[in-house]
């Protein structure tokens, strides 16, 4: 189980990713962060994220660095 209060980034998104339940609060934000930094993803985000959202939502979501609000991630 994973609480989320504020920014789960890079490797925080991935074990949110692996975590049976998430629980998050209204301020919570969930982003890839490894390509703003210029590096390739890692922490098994490429395996679970992709499982998780689909194979496009988790390339968008990678090579564009969007930031996702709760709401968002809740859906």
């Amino acid at each position: 189980m994973a609480a989320v209060h504020g920014a789960a980034a890079g490797a925080r998104l991935s074990l949110t990713c692996v975590s049976d339940a998430v629980v998050t609060a209204e301020s919570a934000r969930f982003i890839m962060a490894y390509t703003k930094a210029g590096l390739t993803p890692d922490g098994s985000s490429t395996y679970y994220l992709r499982r998780l959202v689909g194979f496009k939502r988790a390339m968008h979501l990678t090579l564009t660095n969007r930031q996702l609000s709760a709401q968002e991630a809740m859906r």
